[in-house]
């Protein structure tokens, strides 16, 4: 059955047109068929997303209207889950109820940390792998406090950057995914989603 699948976040989920260009085809070829939606702007949080005069909020709104998706795959300001956790979590709630009419199922995009080099890591006091794991976790509490799935894409990329360090996952500024990396959160995502769609 044709699963409608809408993706909500930042520069994280838009660049190299992850959703339509990566994600779709992989989900097709898994024989996983779904069409896919994207609401993304650039160093978004979902705070904004949740606010009806904002707009972000206002793009998410029209969206949604009239729709009904039988997956949201939802991704948070790259630093907000550490430097910010409560209104990660203010945003998640008020986002999570917003869409809920709207909405079938949900599952977290856990994004990885800046690349080693990066001045956020300076000023955090942090390398890559400790942020990435950092992010990893605040997103795990926030799965487990909702029931939602969590696509560890930042562990995926530390585990595949272990085997296979001459691998660029990053754009040269040292933030975004590049081409391999956005089409290995793209696999993440996708691992998840099936396997939650297995269970029941």
């Amino acid at each position: 059955m044709m699963k409608n699948i809408l993706f909500v976040g930042n520069s994280y989920t838009y660049y190299s047109d992850m959703p339509e260009a990566l994600f779709a085809p992989m989900a097709r070829a898994a024989e996983f068929p779904c069409t896919v939606t994207m609401v993304a702007v650039g160093n978004c949080t979902l705070s904004r997303f949740a606010d009806e005069t904002d707009r972000a909020g206002q793009k998410l709104r029209d969206a949604i209207a009239g729709q009904h998706y039988d997956m949201v795959v939802l991704q948070e300001q790259g630093l907000r889950p550490v430097t910010e956790p409560e209104y990660f979590d203010d945003g998640l709630t008020r986002l999570l109820r917003l869409l809920a009419p709207q909405a079938k199922r949900f599952m977290l995009y856990a994004t990885p940390g800046r690349q080693d080099g990066h001045s956020d890591l300076a000023q955090l006091g942090m390398s890559s792998a400790e942020l990435t794991e950092k992010l990893a976790q605040a997103y795990d509490a926030a799965g487990e406090k909702y029931g939602l799935p969590v696509a560890q894409v930042g562990r995926a990329f530390l585990a595949y950057k272990a085997t296979h360090p001459e691998a660029e996952l990053y754009d040269p500024d040292l933030l975004h995914p590049s081409m391999p990396g956005s089409a290995l959160a793209a696999e993440e995502i996708l691992r998840v989603m099936k396997q939650e769609y297995a269970k029941n």
